[in-house]
């Protein structure tokens, strides 16, 4: 178990990095019922803890960032093989969102995972001035429009 703990810290580091281009942290200790406790910090460039991690947006980006890591370290295993995460690219810097949706991207493909995001079209970053473009064999389960009754959600508007 130990073992498995180090795949995932190494993981999720590697992760924050890709994304933020800044180094993650996960801390899991026990607790006083024996269970596990996670803590997620975002480090600076003399590696001391930064407050970035309290922040709402990057704070999102931690969490998602450790739910792909147990999903890849546990891919082999009888595990859950998909994740669902809402609005992780909002208030995000274009860059970091390109980075975020190619790192989503290469972990589904190696680890065979399923990936369920849901966003609004402006949250996708513009790359080389041209809108981010989703993966040919991406699955859109459903686009949501307020354009006609065929493409509400149980027939609201948003």
């Amino acid at each position: 178990l130990i073992f498995q703990h180090h795949r995932i810290i190494i993981s999720l580091q590697k992760y924050v990095k890709y994304i933020l281009d800044k180094p993650g942290l996960l801390s899991i200790e026990e607790n006083s019922a024996g269970n596990p406790e996670f803590t997620t910090e975002i480090l600076n460039i003399d590696d001391d803890i930064t407050s970035q991690a309290k922040g709402y947006t990057y704070k999102k980006i931690l969490c998602a960032c450790f739910d792909l890591a147990i999903l890849v370290n546990y891919s082999k295993k009888s595990f859950f093989k998909f994740v669902y995460h809402d609005g992780c690219l909002e208030n995000l810097d274009p860059r970091k969102r390109k980075n975020y949706l190619d790192l989503v991207e290469m972990l589904c493909k190696k680890y065979d995972i399923q990936y369920i995001l849901s966003l609004i079209e402006s949250d996708l970053p513009i790359v080389d001035g041209n809108p981010y473009k989703l993966p040919s064999d991406c699955n859109i389960a459903v686009e949501l429009s307020d354009k006609d009754d065929s493409t509400t959600l149980f027939g609201f508007t948003f």
